[in-house]
């Protein structure tokens, strides 16, 4: 299993790597055939973006149709209330799944939870601009739960 995982891991990179090198050579190309650089990276970029979209449209084809629920339909709990009130039902359930997940993430992997919050304090200390958007939307919630 182990090596298996570093086979897919390699596999990835080298395929990381590949695309790196096409896109650039791309780049390259259309830069011969004097297309202005500001063009070229932005064909390059679209090229990228119609590829991923065809990786998704691909996996999403590869798993048999068996696509999520969508959202303009609200299922569950949420179905029999308001449609307001279903969003916020909604809302309320994505983010406790959202919790769960990064919990159990940084349960199973302690160093980059620790990474991510000292990344996220330099970024706020760091950021005066950013503290106070980040300060009057903590508080704004928090009234809202206090009016509730």
């Amino acid at each position: 299993m182990l090596i298996s995982m570093v086979a897919a891991t390699a596999a990835l990179l080298l395929l990381a790597v590949a695309v790196v090198f096409l896109a650039g050579a791309l780049y390259l190309w259309l830069r011969t055939a004097s297309m202005p650089p500001a063009l070229a990276a932005l064909v390059v970029g679209f090229v990228g973006l119609a590829l991923a979209g065809l990786v998704v449209l691909g996996t999403r084809f590869a798993s048999g149709g068996d696509y999520p629920p969508r959202f303009g339909r609200p299922q569950g709990a949420a179905g029999a209330l308001g449609r307001a009130d279903a969003t916020e039902a909604l809302a309320s359930e994505l983010g406790g799944l959202a919790a769960r997940e990064l919990v159990i993430y940084a349960r199973a992997h302690p160093y980059h939870a620790t990474s991510a919050a000292f990344l996220a304090g330099v970024t706020l200390g760091g950021s005066p601009d950013l503290r106070d958007i980040v300060a009057t939307a903590v508080k704004s919630r928090n009234g809202c739960l206090r009016a509730k």
